[in-house]
């Protein structure tokens, strides 16, 4: 459920997990705030009515699981429907 809910706000893995009842504003978006650089402005993601609706249904606390599981259950899924493409992964660290 909240693979939806995370397609429909953009919203990366660590941010779900900062998802309450005191980061949504007037129930039309949630406002996240920067932890690490306070100067940087808050940002405001726009809830759809499915985004909603999920929240409403757990009462605004999604029943998360840990990433890496989260990440296992994708795979199968892509697996399961045929998209089994190779892919190139490119790490940059500091300038190389």
């Amino acid at each position: 459920m909240f693979f939806i809910f995370q397609c429909l706000t953009g919203m990366r893995y660590g941010e779900l997990k900062r998802v309450n009842k005191r980061t949504i504003n007037n129930n039309d978006c949630i406002v996240l705030k920067k932890e690490k650089n306070r100067s940087k402005p808050n940002r405001k993601v726009p809830l759809m009515s499915i985004s909603k609706s999920i929240l409403e249904k757990y009462s605004c606390n999604l029943p998360l699981m840990s990433n890496q599981k989260y990440n296992d259950y994708i795979k199968d899924i892509l697996k399961e429907t045929g998209f089994t493409n190779e892919v190139e992964y490119t790490r940059t660290k500091g300038v190389e």
